[in-house]
Order: C-alpha cells, then sequence, then structure tokens
C-alpha cells in the first residue's frame, strides 16, 4: 500500500511514478517522466491477463477497487488511468 501524502490527498505526479514503478516492477520498462503529456500504457502491457495483473497490483498499491464495468480505453493510457484512480481516492474520503 502506498502512503499518501497530505493526508489522503495525493498528486497526480505521485500516482504516476507509482503507475510507472509497477509497470517498470511487472512489464517494460517506462523511461519518460510522470510529467510527460502522457503514455500509452498499452505499448509496455502487451496482453489482456498482463494488464489484469497491472490492475491487481495498482489496486495493492493504492488500496483501491477498480469497477469492473471499467472501460479497457479508460486505463490504456496515463492521463486516464491517473484520473481514475484520483477519483478513486478521493471517493475514499
Amino acid at each position: 500500500m502506498i502512503n499518501l501524502k497530505n493526508g489522503d490527498n495525493m498528486k497526480k505526479n505521485d500516482i504516476k511514478k507509482t503507475i510507472i514503478s509497477i509497470t517498470n516492477k511487472h512489464f517494460k520498462t517506462i523511461q519518460s517522466a510522470p510529467n510527460k503529456d502522457d503514455i500509452n500504457l498499452q505499448d509496455y502491457i502487451e496482453y489482456d491477463e498482463s494488464f489484469l495483473l497491472f490492475t491487481i497490483e495498482l489496486e495493492k498499491a493504492f488500496d483501491i477497487e477498480f469497477d469492473p464495468a471499467l472501460e479497457y480505453d479508460e486505463l490504456a493510457s496515463m492521463n486516464s488511468l491517473s484520473d481514475v484512480i484520483c477519483e478513486l481516492l478521493h471517493a475514499k474520503r
């Protein structure tokens, strides 16, 4: 589980750094900085089974649970995934 900064608030760059860390640990290495415009995560996580593992690792890291109805495209880019995680973290308050 990740320690949130400022209580429950976590900055998007912190979320992106965690996403990159999980991607680098389990899949291909992302060489980009978290403040890049956007990263297509499908370039780094190629198979549906791998993406399922990726979402499970994210759920553990952020202590969240993704909605099963969430569209694959919503998790495919760094920005959209960061937005989803931010919303879930704010909903936990």
